[in-house]
C-alpha cells in the first residue's frame, strides 16, 4: 500500500512538471521541409496509408523531429488515427508540437490547441513490474472523416544525460504497411565519429558536409512493404533499416558502463554475512544466489538515468526489490565478496546470438545477468529468474547468445550458451483391474533445468486446490471419468547439484474402456497428453522467414500398462526424423505387461522457412504414431472348448493309462529276502504327500491357463496374436506331457499304497521325467519365443527346474538305496492261475 501511494505521489508530481514540458512551437530552423504526394494509395490496406514518414535527428541540438502524413480511406482508418499520442520522458525531454491539422478537399483545418493536450502516465510495461516514468501526450481529433489527410509534427528536445553524449539509433526504411515517402536525416558535427550499418539491402545515404556540420540523408519510398509471418524468431528482422552509432567498439560501450556499476565493497561484505553463514565458498555462493533470485522482488523504475544506472546494492538489499540491473549488481558484488570473479553482463533477450552482428551501442541490450568464474571457466546466472535450484556449475541459463561483460579491458562480446538441454521424463503405470473395468493410474514426472523452474514456479504460484483441479481436468481430456486418488506430491531438493524436481500423481479411472463406434469391440487408449502440448505447432505454409520452434528439449515418456491377463501383441518400433527434431516410438508386449515408449528430441530452436511444410507433415506423422489402442472383442470372450486340446488330452490319457496298466500287470521285480514287510512310514511319507497333491496341481494348471480355450488356438493360427505358429507345438506338447504326468501320478499313488516292488523304480523315473520335462519346456520356449519371455517368466521357469532338480537329487537316491524302502515295498502282484494251472493244481 505504501509503495502504491509513493508511485501515485511521484506520478502526480510528474503530471504537474510535464505540463511545462509540452507546448506549441514553430518548426526548428534546422529542419528540412519535406513534401509528400497523394498518389499510389492502397485503399484496401487497413483503411489508411502513410504518405510521409519524416525523421530528422540533430545531434548538435540534441533534438529529434518527427513528421507524419496519413491518408484515411474508411472508418477503420479513422478509428486507428484519430488519437495522436507521443511518449516522452519529462526528466530530460521537452515536447514541442509544431502542427496538427486535417487536410480536407485541399483545405487546412488546424487541430493544434494546447488546451486540448492531455498528458497521462501509461506505463506500458507495468504488467512486467517495470515503471519507466515516461509520459504520453494525447490529442484527440474531432470531426475526422473519410478521405481526410491527417498531418502532424513535433520535436523532442533533450537526450538522456546518462548517454554521456553518445548516440545510437535505428531508422526503418520498410514497414508492414506501404509508405509513400520515407525521409531520414542525421546532423552531426563534422569531426564527430559516426558509423552506420545497412540491413536487408537498404540504400546508402547521401552525405553532405559544410565547414561545421555533416548530414546523412536517406530519401526513398516505402511502398515495398513486407508483412511479418507468425512464429518468427525474435532475432530475425526482415525489414530494411539502417543503424548508426557514435561508439567505435564494444570496449567504449564497456567503458561507458563501468562507472555506472561501481560498488563500495565494504558495505557489500556486511550484506553477504547477513545472508549466509557458510564457510564453504561454493555453498555461500549458492545461498547468495537463492536469496537474490527468490527474496529480492523484481520491480524497476526505469525512467531517465535509471534506465541504465543500477541502484547500489545496499539500497536494493534494504528495499528488497530491484530491476535486472539492480539484482545483477547486487548478486555480482555479493559473489565477489565471497571470493568469486563475478561481474554483471549486458544481454539482449530478443537478438540473442545476433547481438554480435550489431553495431556497438548503448541501446544494444535490454537485460542484465551475472557472469562468474570457476576454475577459469565462465558460468552465468540470471538473478531475475526465481525458483531455480542446482549446484553452481549447473544453474540453467537461457540461450542469450552474447553479452557485454562489465569489466575493465573487455574488447569483445562474451558468448553465452546453454550447457545442456532441459529434460522431461514421464513414467505412467496404468493397472487395469479387468476387461471393460476400471484402472489405477499413476504418473511420475521428472523435470530438469528450465522445465523444472517452470513447474516449481507454477506450484509456488498456485493454491493446491487449483493445481489439483487443473491436473485432473488435463487428464480428463483423455479419461473423462478420472478422479484423483491421492494428493499430488512435489519432490524438490535444495541440496541436489542438478536443477530438477519430480511430481507424483495417482488417479482412479472408472470404466477406462470405451465402446468402438464401428463394431462391438471395446478399447482403452494410451496417449502422451503432455507431449502433445509441446508439439502443438501453428500451421503455416512455406515462406521466406524462419519458423520458431521453441527452446530445444528432450522428452521421454514410458507408459506401462498392466493387463488383467496375458496379452498378445506385436512389438513395434519406428523413428521419424524431421527438420529440427527426432521422434522414436517403441512398443513391447510381455505377458500381462505392455510398455509404450515415446521419445521426442527438439534439436533446433528454429528452422528455415522453406522447411515448414516438411516439418509440419512430419509432426502430423508423429501425432498419428502417438496413439495406441488396446482393443478387445467381446465376441471372442468367454470359454469355447478346443476340440484339438480335448483330442490331445484323450490320446495322452488313454496311451498313458494303457501303458500304466501294462506295467502294473507285468512288472514285478523280486522283493528283498528275507521280507520284513514294514509299513509305510518315515521319510517316505513326504513324497507320498507330494504324489497325492500332484494330480490336483496339474489339473489346476491345465484348466486355468487356457489350454482348452478355442480362442487361444485360433488366435495363434490366424496370426492375431504376436506369437509364431510354432507356439502351437509347445502348447500341444504341454497338454500331452501334463496329462501323462497326471495319469502316471495316479498310477504311482496306487502302487505306493500297495507297496509294490516296482514303486522305487517308477517313482525315480517320475522324478527324472519331471526334471527333464521342465528343462525341455524352458529350452523350447526360449528357442521359439525368446522375444516374449519376461523376467517373471524366466524366474518361474528357473524355480520349476530348481524344484524338480532338488526333488530328483534327494528322492531318486533315497528310493534306490534306502533299506527302509526295500523293507516296505516288497509286494508283488499275485497272478490269477490260468485254466491249465488250475487243473494242474487239482491233479496234484
Amino acid at each position: 500500500m505504501r509503495l502504491t501511494y509513493f508511485i501515485l505521489i511521484v506520478f502526480a508530481s510528474n503530471f504537474v512538471f510535464a505540463q511545462k514540458n509540452v507546448s506549441k512551437s514553430p518548426r526548428p530552423s534546422w529542419v528540412n521541409e519535406i513534401t509528400y504526394s497523394n498518389e499510389a494509395v492502397y485503399d484496401e490496406n487497413s483503411g489508411y496509408q502513410y504518405l510521409l514518414v519524416d525523421f530528422q535527428d540533430n545531434f548538435i541540438e540534441k533534438a529529434s523531429f518527427k513528421h507524419f502524413v496519413i491518408k484515411l480511406s474508411n472508418s477503420n482508418g479513422i478509428q486507428s488515427n484519430s488519437d495522436i499520442t507521443v511518449a516522452f520522458d519529462p526528466a530530460y525531454q521537452k515536447l514541442l508540437f509544431h502542427e496538427i491539422r486535417i487536410i480536407r478537399d485541399g483545405q487546412n483545418i488546424d487541430k493544434l490547441n494546447p488546451e486540448n493536450i492531455q498528458v497521462i502516465q501509461r506505463e506500458s510495461s507495468m504488467e512486467r513490474a517495470l515503471y519507466d516514468g515516461s509520459l504520453t501526450a494525447i490529442i484527440n481529433l474531432t470531426d475526422v472523416r473519410e478521405q481526410d489527410i491527417v498531418e502532424y509534427s513535433y520535436t523532442t528536445i533533450g537526450f538522456n544525460p546518462i548517454y554521456k553524449g553518445h548516440v545510437s539509433n535505428t531508422f526503418y526504411h520498410q514497414f508492414a504497411i506501404p509508405v509513400n515517402h520515407i525521409y531520414n536525416r542525421l546532423i552531426t558535427k563534422k569531426e564527430e565519429y559516426l558509423e552506420y550499418k545497412l540491413y536487408n539491402e537498404t540504400k546508402v545515404p547521401l552525405i553532405k558536409e559544410n565547414h561545421e556540420n555533416k548530414e546523412y540523408i536517406w530519401d526513398l519510398d516505402g511502398l515495398d512493404f513486407k508483412l511479418f509471418d507468425d512464429y518468427v524468431p525474435s532475432w530475425i528482422e526482415i525489414h530494411k533499416r539502417v543503424s548508426f552509432t557514435t561508439l567505435k567498439n564494444w570496449n567504449e560501450v564497456g567503458n561507458w558502463a563501468l562507472p555506472l556499476y561501481h560498488v563500495n565493497m565494504d558495505t557489500v561484505k556486511k550484506i553477504a554475512d547477513s545472508i549466509t553463514k557458510s564457510k564453504d565458498k561454493d555453498q555461500a555462493a549458492v545461498d547468495i544466489i537463492r536469496f537474490v533470485q527468490d527474496k529480492i522482488r523484481y520491480l524497476g523504475f526505469e525512467d531517465g538515468i535509471n534506465a541504465f544506472k543500477p541502484n547500489q546494492p545496499e539500497k536494493v538489499f534494504r528495499q528488497r526489490y530491484g530491476d535486472c540491473k539492480d539484482k545483477s549488481l547486487l548478486l555480482a558484488s555479493l559473489l565477489r565478496s565471497v571470493g568469486f570473479d563475478a561481474h554483471p553482463i549486458l544481454v539482449n533477450t530478443y537478438l540473442r546470438h545476433e547481438t554480435i552482428n550489431e553495431l556497438p551501442s548503448i541501446n544494444a541490450f535490454n537485460h542484465c545477468i551475472v557472469s562468474f568464474k570457476i576454475d577459469d571457466k565462465n558460468y552465468f546466472v540470471d538473478p531475475t529468474i526465481s525458483d531455480q535450484r542446482g549446484g553452481l556449475k549447473n544453474i540453467p541459463i537461457p540461450d542469450y547468445g552474447y553479452g557485454l561483460l562489465i569489466k575493465a579491458g573487455e574488447q569483445a562480446l562474451t558468448p553465452i550458451t546453454q550447457k545442456s538441454k532441459p529434460l522431461i521424463k514421464i513414467n505412467e503405470v496404468i493397472k487395469l483391474d479387468s476387461i471393460n473395468g476400471n484402472a489405477a493410474f499413476s504418473v511420475t514426472s521428472n523435470y530438469t533445468e528450465s522445465k523444472a523452474d517452470g513447474i516449481r514456479s507454477y506450484f509456488n504460484s498456485n493454491a493446491r486446490d487449483v493445481i489439483k483441479k487443473e491436473y485432473t481436468d488435463f487428464y480428463r481430456n483423455l479419461y473423462p471419468r478420472i478422479e484423483q486418488a491421492k494428493d499430488i506430491q512435489l519432490l524438490d531438493s535444495d541440496t541436489s547439484t542438478i536443477d530438477e524436481l519430480t511430481v507424483k500423481e495417482e488417479y482412479f479411472v472408472k470404466n477406462i474402456w470405451e465402446n468402438s463406434a464401428t463394431d462391438n469391440r471395446i478399447y482403452c487408449e494410451i496417449y502422451p497428453l503432455v507431449l502433445e502440448t509441446y508439439i502443438d505447432y501453428f500451421k503455416s505454409a512455406n515462406r521466406e522467414t524462419p519458423y520458431y520452434l521453441g527452446e530445444p528439449f528432450t522428452y521421454t515418456q514410458t507408459s506401462q500398462v498392466i493387463m488383467p491377463e496375458d496379452w498378445d501383441n506385436d512389438d513395434y518400433e519406428i523413428t521419424i526424423k524431421g527438420p529440427g527434431f527426432k521422434y522414436d516410438n517403441e512398443i513391447f508386449c510381455t505377458g500381462r505387461k505392455i510398455k509404450i515408449v515415446h521419445k521426442f528430441d527438439l534439436l533446433k530452436s528454429s528452422i528455415p522457412g522453406d522447411s515448414i511444410e516438411t516439418f509440419l507433415s512430419k509432426i502430423d506423422e508423429v501425432k498419428t504414431e502417438m496413439h495406441y489402442y488396446i482393443t478387445y472383442n467381446p465376441d471372442r470372450a468367454g470359454f469355447k472348448v478346443s476340440w484339438i486340446s480335448v483330442l490331445l488330452a484323450i490320446i495322452s490319457t488313454l496311451t498313458t493309462t494303457g501303458f500304466a496298466i501294462y506295467l502294473y500287470k507285468n512288472f514285478n521285480p523280486a522283493p528283498k529276502v528275507p521280507d520284513t514287510n514294514q509299513a509305510i512310514g518315515g521319510w517316505m511319507v513326504l513324497p507320498l504327500i507330494g504324489l497325492c497333491l500332484t494330480p490336483f496341481v496339474i489339473s489346476g494348471q491345465l484348466f486355468s491357463q487356457d489350454f482348452f480355450n478355442h480362442n487361444t488356438w485360433i488366435g495363434v493360427y490366424n496370426k492375431e496374436a504376436a506369437v509364431p505358429i510354432s507356439f502351437l507345438f509347445i502348447l500341444g506338447g504341454e497338454i500331452i506331457f501334463n496329462f501323462f504326468l497326471l495319469v502316471f501320478a495316479v498310477f504311482l499313488i496306487i502302487i505306493f499304497f500297495q507297496r509294490r516292488t516296482s514303486l522305487p523304480i517308477f517313482i525315480s523315473i517320475f522324478y527324472a521325467v519331471m526334471l527333464i520335462g521342465s528343462i525341455a519346456d524352458f529350452a523350447a520356449t526360449k528357442l521359439i519365443l525368446s522375444s516374449f519371455l519376461t523376467e517373471e517368466d524366466i524366474t518361474e521357469s528357473v524355480k520349476a527346474i530348481s524344484k524338480a532338480f532338488v526333488a530328483a537329487v534327494i528322492w531318486i537316491p533315497y528310493f534306490q538305496v534306502s533299506e527302509r524302502v526295500k523293507d516296505t515295498f516288497c509286494k508283488t502282484r499275485v497272478k490269477k492261475p490260468t485254466m491249465n494251472e488250475k487243473q494242474e493244481i487239482l491233479h496234484t
